[in-house]
């Protein structure tokens, strides 16, 4: 008998095996973090984590990494049925009722992978039978032809075939144009996913294959939700900031505990927006009264002058910086904030 993490040592009984798996999962224990664990600001672990005692670990599969399952159920099970397909399919059935049931929960976790690499591996598969099919057309008709003895029935069977590829091909070529202008998904919804999969992995029923797709680091994910503006870095800040308030007593925001354990917090994006655009009100608003009040205890035109420019450059970079603002809508608000403190001086 051998363990999954140590393949180089043999052991020569069962109780051994038992031993120096319990020491693994007291390893894994130290590494987890207890208490309440976030996810993202959305999802709070309320179960505490356990630590195995040796008295158990004759009755229950001390908890490992996801990696370690094939070991851990090899223990309690026939090597022929470690793999069979029903128990597979029956744990990643299992697996993925579970995720479609935190997915569903908010918008921002409905995303799967585009599998771009395959889809542009296919287009160059297709686009080189249709070339072969295009040279052996040119062979067959034209003032180059090399093969004029092609009958007519060869003719139009090459002609239906290329017909029916080019369908195809165009049918996928638009496909994964559609595709690819699909948003991505946030990086805090991915790591959310990564950890819920990653708690939920050691469960009765665990599915290597469904861990592995949402645990790779391709970031080739589309979201399904559509995003109705660009999240800022300004409207980040006040969501890390406020998601409690939000979640807790704003209109749109609840708790759901999850059957799995935990809590996640879901709350109305709508309500980051206002915020957001009250934030930039304000400190635009701060952007003009400020330079005003200085510049009307200011009598030198050279300090004016530099007042202005000084504001106006401070204006430009943070409308480029905290909004979406095109280039001449910065450009047209900073002539405009230049003119009013200017006329202002004057008066």
């Amino acid at each position: 008998m051998r363990c999954h993490h140590c393949p180089d040592r043999v052991f020569a009984s069962q109780e051994e095996l038992e031993a120096h798996l319990a020491e693994h999962a007291e390893i894994q224990q130290k590494l987890r973090r207890r208490g309440g664990r976030t996810y993202g600001a959305r999802l709070e672990s309320q179960s505490p984590v356990t630590t195995p005692t040796p008295s158990s670990n004759n009755n229950r599969v001390p908890i490992l990494p996801v990696f370690n399952n094939v070991a851990s159920q090899a223990r309690t099970a026939p090597i022929t049925h470690r793999n069979s397909p029903e128990k597979d399919s029956s744990a990643d059935m299992e697996f993925h009722s579970a995720m479609a049931g935190f997915m569903n929960h908010d918008d921002t976790y409905l995303f799967l992978r585009r599998f771009s690499s395959l889809n542009v591996q296919n287009l160059l598969w297709m686009q080189s039978d249709i070339d072969c099919l295009e040279q052996k057309l040119a062979d067959m008709i034209g003032p180059n032809a090399v093969n004029n003895t092609a009958s007519e029935e060869e003719k139009a069977q090459l002609k239906l075939l290329i017909t029916d590829k080019l369908q195809s091909y165009n049918d996928a070529l638009l496909r994964y144009s559609q595709l690819c202008k699909l948003d991505k998904p946030d990086e805090e919804s991915v790591a959310d996913i990564r950890r819920w999969v990653a708690d939920n992995a050691n469960g009765t029923t665990p599915s290597p294959a469904g861990a592995k797709i949402f645990g790779s680091d391709k970031g080739d994910y589309a979201a399904l939700a559509h995003r109705a503006a660009p999240k800022t870095w300004v409207y980040r800040l006040i969501e890390r900031i406020s998601w409690r308030f939000f979640a807790k007593r704003a209109p749109g925001g609840k708790r759901i505990a999850l059957p799995s354990g935990g809590t996640l917090h879901v709350w109305d994006d709508s309500m980051v927006h206002i915020a957001t655009r009250g934030v930039l009100t304000l400190i635009s608003s701060l952007t003009l009264l400020v330079p005003l009040i200085i510049l009307s205890f200011v009598e030198n035109k050279l300090f004016i002058v530099v007042i202005t420019a000084l504001c106006s450059i401070v204006l430009a970079i943070f409308m480029a910086v905290a909004t979406e603002c095109r280039d001449y809508e910065i450009i047209m608000a900073v002539s405009a904030y230049a003119a009013v403190l200017m006329v202002y001086t004057q008066a």
